[in-house]
C-alpha cells in the first residue's frame, strides 16, 4: 500500500525520487502496541537461536579446518597411508 503511494508520487524517468511531502502523506498501516512487542519477543528469541546456530557452524568449521591439517601432517610424516585403496 505505502510502496503503491509512493511509487504514484515518484518523479523523474530514469532515476525515481520521493520528496519528503510524499513521505508525510503515506499512509502506513503499524499494528497495535501489543501486536508490536510480540513480534519483537518472537524476533529476538528466533535471531539468539540463529546465533547461537552460526556460533556452532563457526566451531565446526574450525574443528575440521584442525581435522584437515592434522590429517595433512599424519600424510606427510608417513604416520598413516594414503595410497591405501578404499573398498
Amino acid at each position: 500500500m505505502v510502496y503503491a503511494q509512493l511509487e504514484a508520487g515518484a518523479l523523474g524517468a530514469t532515476i525515481r525520487g520521493i520528496n519528503i511531502r510524499d513521505l508525510k502523506r503515506a499512509s502506513i498501516v503499524v499494528p497495535p502496541l501489543v501486536e508490536q512487542r510480540v513480534i519483537t519477543t518472537f524476533l529476538d528469541r528466533a535471531t539468539t537461536r540463529i546465533d547461537a546456530l552460526v556460533a556452532k557452524v563457526h566451531d565446526a568449521i574450525e574443528r575440521l579446518k584442525e581435522f584437515r591439517t592434522a590429517l595433512i601432517s599424519a600424510a606427510v610424516d608417513g604416520k598413516i597411508d594414503v595410497r591405501e585403496e578404499v573398498p
